[in-house]
């Protein structure tokens, strides 16, 4: 059930929070987020640098924070950000609940993003696939999946999550959700947790980064005309249209797909720039690439053809002067 409170908490940047139980403190630098059911603010700890989500609502932190917790568990593989402390804090004569984890210095992918860069797109792809995968495997999807929950670690480069709001157990109902991302908005599938629907927003996420996407959909909903109209991810048009047509049950389908797009551009790749050579200029060898002995035996040929030239020369101004 999802409460009534209005959750968003605004610090001013130099706040000082102490925590009521486990007495940390954190200074706050800047707000880096704000969403529905909460404040994200970056703050300096004792361990250095974090990222501390603050709300009205008890609940949200209670549940985010047992989300992370949970993602901690999943052996191998970094699904979300440690969680570093959960607490309250009194500001202003009014308690708040907040967790602190860590804080993730990357780059969105919509802001490091370029049509030039549509084939490195997929290497980014297959690694959030991969973590969506794991994160299925535990019994839940991440749900509210959009361009602004993702970004490019600047020291790891690898993709990674953010917000774990929207973390919805298998077969429950979805009710924290953007509607560009969401199947239902497009008519396209209900709102219930399944893999499918993740990679439903996997989809919009790519077709988001085309500049003309934003501008088409508002003016329709036909998602798979849509996908044929945006011409700078034409490669990935076979693979979104199986994610929105819900054809992908697992994420490690569609990442396979895109193990194959990746080496069917390779191979074209390879006959462009290696072209196999004819008939004709193989039977044709160039004379500088002769083998070592045949050259010197060329050389000795010509050194002998020049030496009797010049004694026949000699003979011949002899006889013709005497």
């Amino acid at each position: 059930m999802t409460s009534s409170i209005h959750p968003t908490v605004h610090l001013a940047n130099g706040t000082k929070i102490v925590g009521k139980w486990h007495r940390q403190t954190y200074k706050v630098i800047r707000q880096i987020g704000e969403g529905a059911r909460g404040s994200i603010y970056l703050v300096r700890g004792s361990q250095g640098l974090n990222a501390l989500k603050i709300s009205k609502d008890p609940f949200v932190i209670t549940r985010e924070a047992k989300i992370l917790r949970l993602m901690k568990k999943v052996q191998g593989v970094q699904l979300g950000p440690f969680l570093i402390d959960v607490d309250d804090f009194t500001y202003r004569k009014t308690q708040y609940s907040f967790y602190v984890m860590e804080y993730v210095d990357g780059v969105r992918i919509k802001d490091w993003y370029h049509p030039s860069k549509a084939s490195h797109l997929a290497i980014v792809i297959k690694q959030l696939l991969f973590k969506l995968h794991h994160l299925h495997l535990s019994g839940y999807i991440f749900g509210d999946l959009k361009l602004e929950n993702l970004l490019i670690d600047r020291q790891s480069k690898q993709v990674r999550l953010v917000d774990f709001g929207g973390v919805t157990q298998l077969g429950r109902s979805v009710r924290e959700y953007t509607s560009h991302y969401d199947r239902g908005y497009w008519q396209m599938g209900e709102r219930k947790a399944d893999p499918a629907y993740d990679l439903f927003a996997v989809a919009i996420c790519i077709l988001q980064l085309d500049p003309t996407f934003k501008r088409m959909a508002t003016n329709q909903r036909n998602l798979v005309k849509l996908i044929d109209q945006s011409r700078t991810l034409e490669p990935y048009h076979p693979i979104l249209k199986k994610a929105v047509q819900g054809q992908y049950q697992q994420a490690m389908e569609m990442k396979k797909d895109l193990n194959r797009l990746k080496l069917n551009r390779q191979r074209k790749t390879v006959r462009r720039k290696n072209p196999s050579l004819t008939k004709k200029t193989a039977n044709q060898p160039n004379i500088q690439h002769l083998h070592p002995a045949k050259q010197t035996m060329k050389k000795e040929v010509i050194g002998i053809g020049s030496l009797l030239f010049v004694q026949f020369s000699l003979l011949a101004g002899f006889y013709y002067w005497f």
